[in-house]
């Protein structure tokens, strides 16, 4: 009189993680203003939602980049798609990358130099938010009343800006 019911297992298991497909929606193109660095930020990957199961957890993220950080227009552009949440385990993606040529980067209005005396151009940390003039990338360069900035040609060959320069310095 055992009222147990024994569970005998025969063999192994495999359960399959469930494939779900990921979506653009409406992602027709990407944009942004020249920043000095090629990341894409608030692009959204959409999962097709009608394979995850009622009740399940689970999202996707995404992170891109643009295939340079210059200004330009119908650039090559990658989303990297990763899936979170509670129940992400359970499920794999049918791609976890997609790349297309949809991508612009629009020239930033202006940009201020932020270093101290004798600076080089070509540092980053010199320039307001990281957006170095080179090529067209700037419209306008803002030289502070009092400011020296070295223009390091060496560092910026086959890079030189096209901007207007207010120098105030």
């Amino acid at each position: 009189g055992n009222n147990f019911l024994d569970l005998v297992l025969v063999g192994s298991q495999t359960i399959t993680p469930l494939t779900l497909t990921v979506e653009q929606l409406g992602l027709t193109s990407i944009s942004k203003t020249y920043d000095g660095n090629n990341q894409i930020k608030g692009v959204t990957a959409t999962i097709s939602t009608g394979n995850v199961v009622a009740g399940d957890l689970v999202a996707a993220t995404s992170i891109g980049s643009f295939n340079n950080a210059n200004v330009g227009t119908g650039k090559l552009t990658t989303v990297n798609i990763s899936l979170s949440g509670l129940d992400a385990n359970n499920y794999a993606l049918s791609s976890n990358s997609i790349s297309a040529n949809i991508g612009s980067i629009i020239q930033l209005p202006s940009v201020q130099y932020v270093g101290s005396n004798n600076g080089l151009w070509s540092n980053a940390n010199n320039w307001q938010n990281g957006a170095i003039p080179i090529l067209n990338n700037v419209a306008n360069v803002i030289i502070p009343v009092g400011s020296t900035v070295i223009y390091d040609s060496a560092n910026l060959s086959g890079k030189t800006p096209t901007s207007s320069i207010n120098i105030n310095g």
